[in-house]
């Protein structure tokens, strides 16, 4: 599937032809989407499953309990310095803790969040004046993300609180 591009990309670099392989050829009714879009419908006549979201990540509706069991059975402990694997299960639980209560699903969401984007305070009024909440300031909109196709931002980001 590959061999035809390779071929062709020689040639273009023969002719002194510039090109990008990731805006010129991969698109959708583009070289190599048209491959990819080839491959993936005989894929799917093979395997009936192909597509359908077998694969994809679900959600753990235990997971607290989870957290919750291995802390107390002592092989997971976020919350202490002195703990053998401090640093990976503070980190865990951090990824645990945004994807969980404040929906950064992806890699990248978690990843890039910096520090000043997380607030702590305290509700001043209200019902729940007094209690303490944190606050995740996303500069970016989850649902609608700039693109050639939507040009317009829908507001200054998004702001999630627990």
């Amino acid at each position: 599937m590959h061999q035809y591009l390779k071929e062709l990309s020689i040639m273009f670099k023969a002719k002194n032809i510039q090109y990008s392989y990731k805006t010129d050829f991969n698109g959708d009714g583009e070289y190599h989407g048209i491959l990819k879009a080839l491959y993936g419908r005989k894929l799917g006549q093979k395997d009936k499953a192909f597509g359908i979201g077998s694969k994809q990540a679900t959600f753990d509706w235990e997971g607290d309990h989870k957290i919750h069991d291995a802390h107390h059975s002592g092989t997971f402990n976020p919350l202490s310095i002195y703990a053998p694997n401090a640093h990976e299960d503070c980190q865990q639980y951090a990824v645990f803790m945004f994807g969980w209560y404040f929906m950064l699903c992806r890699c990248k969401e978690i990843a890039n969040l910096k520090w000043e984007q997380i607030k702590f305070g305290e509700f001043e009024s209200g019902k729940d004046k007094g209690k303490k909440y944190v606050q995740v300031d996303i500069d970016w909109d989850k649902i609608f993300q700039l693109s050639l196709t939507e040009t317009i931002i829908q507001g200054k980001g998004n702001k999630a609180g627990l």
